[in-house]
Parts: structure tokens; C-alpha cells; sequence
């Protein structure tokens, strides 16, 4: 913890993982490994590899075994698929022994369906809109309505919360583009009210945790992603741009000897 306030510069080489899939247990007799077996298998393979931060897809309770925990229930509740809260503890101060900081997936934007979740929580539609054309979105599940005062305070103590008392060193705000404009679309205009719920977040989450790290899910050209909220940008350290990752991805997955044909997606213009 004292080591992260350094100022000094260092590379950020982040590997990202989905605790409940990177590795089975061998037995077959359980479905997933626990935090604190993760902490066994997954830091050595970081450290031979050189990684110096771990981004964990989200761990906040989600409803579905099967799911990456995009669609979450529990904002509050590291989900026990793999444990306690006192386990995942273990594995963060595990990683941060070995000098690996860990960054947490962060879904500010949406909740899954599931009525035992926020959906109509009492009984009309309090973190949601009320109206499904943006109410519900591309994945089928709810959108939260950052024009309330109390959805807004709800979900900035909840990103704390994670920094705070598990000691995060950053997170990675998941679907920046559907808070910015309505439904993800720049065709429908901006979402002032979610704007404004990205800039007082992290300008408060950055007064709070100073040497914390946050990261933009992003691929629009909206100006000042990574620009201070006092200079009217939406104050993240990085963006995390998802279409050069999904090109990397195509290109690795091409026969070596067509390669040459798709250079250009390593290409940055």
C-alpha cells in the first residue's frame, strides 16, 4: 500500500483475467478455484511473466454461474463463488507481497433483471427508468437513472468501497460510452446526468484514494476522457480501448502466414 503512493513512473503491464474460468480445479468435484488458491496459481504465472497488475472481471454477486459478472445483484458483495471477503482480502494483500497491483472491474451502468435484484426494488422503478426504450439496453438488462440523487450516491460508495476496504488499486469503469451517451449511441446525444455522475465520482474517488487508477472502457472520440474534472474532462488516468484490443485479438488468432495481410490492425494512424 505504501509503495503504490511512490511517484514514480513504472511500466503497467495488466493481465486480465475471469477468476471463476482461467483455471479449473482438477478434481472436477468443484466448479471454481477459491481467492485464496487463486492467489497459489495465479501470482507465480504473473511474476514469470512479468506482470505487474492483475484486472479481475467483475466480482461483484452476479446471478449466473456462467456469466463474466457484467450483469450484477450485489454492488456490495464480493460474490462467494470463490470465498469470503476475508479470502479475497487474502489474495489482494497476496499480490501485493509480490508488488502486483490488482484492478477491479467496475459496472456503474447497469444491473441484471433478476427480481430479487434492483428490479421495481420497491415495487416501482427506483434505480431504473421507468420507460424500456432507455430503460433496457443492448444487453438486455437494466439501466441505472444517474439523474437520481441517490442512484448516483449509491453507486460512487459503492466504487469506494471496493478501494477502500479491499484495497483495489484501481478500477476499470465498465461501458464509459453508455454513460456518455444515451444507450451507447452519439446519434441519441449526450447523457448530461451520467456525465456529470463520471465527473463527480471520480473526482471524489480521487480526493479519497489519490494514488488510486482509473481506467475508461472507451472506443468513442469523446474529448477529455483522461482530462481533470476541474478542466471540464471526465477525469480517468487511462482509457482502455476495446476495439485495438478486439483487432490484437483477431490478429493473433490468423494463420501466421496471412499476417502479412492484416498488419494494419497493429498500425495506430
Amino acid at each position: 500500500m505504501n509503495r503504490r503512493k511512490s511517484t514514480e513512473q513504472r511500466p503497467v503491464n495488466i493481465y486480465e483475467i475471469h477468476a471463476g474460468s482461467w483455471k479449473k480445479p482438477e478434481d472436477h468435484e468443484r466448479p471454481f478455484y477459491s481467492y485464496r488458491e487463486l492467489a497459489d496459481l495465479l501470482i507465480p504465472y504473473l511474476t514469470e511473466n512479468h506482470y505487474n497488475f492483475a484486472e479481475l472481471m467483475p466480482l461483484h454477486e452476479y446471478p449466473c454461474d456462467e456469466s463474466w459478472g457484467y450483469q450484477a445483484t450485489g454492488f456490495f458483495s464480493p460474490t462467494s463463488r470463490y470465498g469470503t471477503p476475508d479470502d479475497l482480502r487474502y489474495f489482494i494483500d497476496r499480490c501485493h507481497e509480490e508488488n502486483i497491483g490488482v484492478i477491479l472491474d467496475f459496472v456503474p451502468v447497469h444491473f441484471a433483471v433478476n427480481d430479487y435484484g434492483f428490479l421495481k426494488y420497491d415495487g416501482t422503478a427506483l434505480y431504473e427508468y421507468p420507460h424500456s426504450d432507455i430503460g433496457i439496453n443492448e444487453w438486455g438488462s437494466c439501466n441505472f437513472m444517474h439523474s437520481r440523487g441517490e442512484v448516483r450516491s449509491f453507486l460512487q460508495s459503492s466504487a469506494y468501497y471496493w478501494l477502500k476496504e479491499f484495497h483495489f488499486d484501481g478500477l476499470r469503469v465498465d461501458a464509459v460510452s453508455n454513460l456518455i451517451y444515451w444507450q451507447g449511441d452519439k446519434e441519441r446525444g449526450e447523457n448530461p446526468s451520467a456525465i456529470r455522475f463520471i465527473q463527480t465520482m471520480n473526482a471524489g474517488l480521487k480526493k479519497r484514494c489519490p494514488e488510486g487508477i482509473l481506467i475508461a472502457e472507451d472506443s468513442t472520440v469523446y474529448p477529455g476522457v483522461t482530462a481533470k474534472v476541474a478542466e471540464g474532462g471526465l477525469g480517468f488516468d487511462y482509457k482502455w480501448d476495446l476495439g485495438w484490443m478486439n483487432d490484437t485479438l483477431s490478429y493473433m488468432q490468423t494463420a501466421p502466414a496471412e499476417r502479412r495481410k492484416q498488419h494494419d490492425k497493429y498500425m495506430l494512424s
